[in-house]
């Protein structure tokens, strides 16, 4: 179920930075696994745009859509494995704290 470490590899050298996400069972048992590149400019401005309708699952399915790059293809086609990885890809869309402040 776990990819290798030589086509993770081959994942980074074509996508840049790649996240893995592992969805466990309730026993902690290892289910999926996903491998995430890092959100262009256009998927986190769809994602945000569906967030602020209050759609986080849209949001999430959005992000996983666009970022899956290798692993389980289940995850894309199994629905209670896409709604649990929706929810948490979400956290790919990494902002830095900043402060406006008027001059």
């Amino acid at each position: 179920m776990e990819v290798a470490a030589k086509t993770l590899d081959e994942l980074k050298k074509e996508h840049g930075d790649v996240q893995t996400l592992t969805l466990k069972d309730k026993a902690g048992n290892v289910v999926a696994v996903a491998h995430l590149k890092e959100p262009g400019r256009s998927v986190v401005a769809r994602s945000m745009s569906l967030i602020a309708q209050n759609k986080p699952m849209e949001a999430g399915e959005f992000i996983l859509e666009n970022c899956f790059v290798g692993g389980n293809d289940q995850v894309l086609t199994n629905e209670k494995l896409k709604m649990s990885a929706a929810m948490q890809v979400i956290a790919l869309v990494e902002l830095l704290d900043g402060e406006l402040k008027k001059n």
